[in-house]
């Protein structure tokens, strides 16, 4: 499988579903034909969001979701965060922590992150 070069290297992702946001989402997109995206993010901005993504990117695999990572957050195979940890506190960032752990490993005993 390919990688995408970050700013640390190439970086290699797993198959399936990636929740991302911003341009490396676009990029993995656009050079990774089997992989599909999820612009998540909160109703009000997540169309905005996603018509930025299908300016840039591959808009048949591309899926607009409303929510808040304090609450809930889509199941993926990944999940990328840029520009979301940032400027929570230390509790709010544990609690989107565990948002998405347990949409990725909903079962009791599964760890995540």
């Amino acid at each position: 499988m390919a990688g995408v070069t970050g700013p640390y290297g190439p970086v290699r992702w797993p198959p399936g579903k990636v929740v991302a946001d911003g341009s490396l989402r676009a990029e993995l997109l656009t050079s990774h034909p089997d992989r599909h995206g999820v612009v998540f993010g909160k109703p009000a901005v997540a169309p905005i969001a996603a018509e930025a993504m299908y300016a840039r990117g591959p808009a048949d695999r591309v899926e607009t979701v409303g929510g808040g990572f304090f609450a809930e957050a889509p199941a993926a195979d990944v999940c990328l965060l840029s520009f979301v940890l940032r400027d929570w506190s230390d509790g709010d960032t544990v609690r989107v922590l565990r948002t998405i752990r347990h949409a990725r490993f909903p079962a009791a005993g599964h760890r995540g992150l």
